[in-house]
């Protein structure tokens, strides 16, 4: 991903081991800086987005062997470049158990302002961040699986942009769902909700 590593020294997982993944493994690809790096991505995808939900839902353990929690708790953040808070997001967390139960935890200052709809369901709002680190993360799992059959393949212009977004990330381009959209990001994501 970022064409300098030297260190090879661990093994990549290209779907996460926290999903259940112990066979597709690149070997020698990606180097150790880029792995630490993306484990971030995989660490918020996988503990506060819908994947995460799933996950928890599913009761998939961790890596570790942990049970897995979702942690869908926003607090309000003023001048981030990337918004991950929305009002009309509910703020709650999950966390599963051995018997395959799930718990609905939420503070109790919260539980007053419970916006639930007409179905009875709590509401989760795809901020910004949300949707960048989903796309971030699908690009490396991409990469990584073009990689694992061909890897020349993989380093082709063709795929540059992606490889780019998935390291550093772009405002410009917010793959896939505010690809191309003009303006300020702050100002499409009010008008969104």
């Amino acid at each position: 991903f970022c064409y300098s590593g030297k260190s090879f020294s661990t093994k990549e997982h290209i779907i996460p081991e926290s999903l259940g993944n112990d066979d597709l493994i690149l070997e020698r690809e990606v180097c150790d800086k880029c792995q630490n790096y993306l484990s971030q991505i995989e660490n918020y995808v996988l503990n506060k987005t819908p994947i995460g939900f799933w996950r928890t839902l599913m009761t998939v353990k961790t890596k570790k062997g942990k049970l897995p929690t979702v942690d869908f708790t926003k607090k309000s953040e003023k001048n981030r470049v990337l918004p991950d808070f929305s009002p009309h997001h509910d703020n709650f967390l999950l966390k599963a158990h051995d018997d395959f139960s799930t718990e609905l935890i939420m503070q109790d200052s919260l539980i007053e302002n419970l916006k639930v709809d007409d179905n009875g369901q709590l509401k989760y709002v795809f901020t910004p961040k949300v949707i960048h680190e989903i796309g971030r993360f699908l690009g490396k799992i991409g990469i990584e699986l073009i990689c694992r059959n061909n890897r020349d393949k993989a380093r082709e212009d063709q795929f540059t942009k992606l490889r780019k977004y998935v390291r550093v990330g772009s405002l410009q381009d917010l793959w896939p769902i505010f690809h191309k959209i003009e303006g300020n990001i702050n100002t499409l994501f009010n008008y969104v909700i």
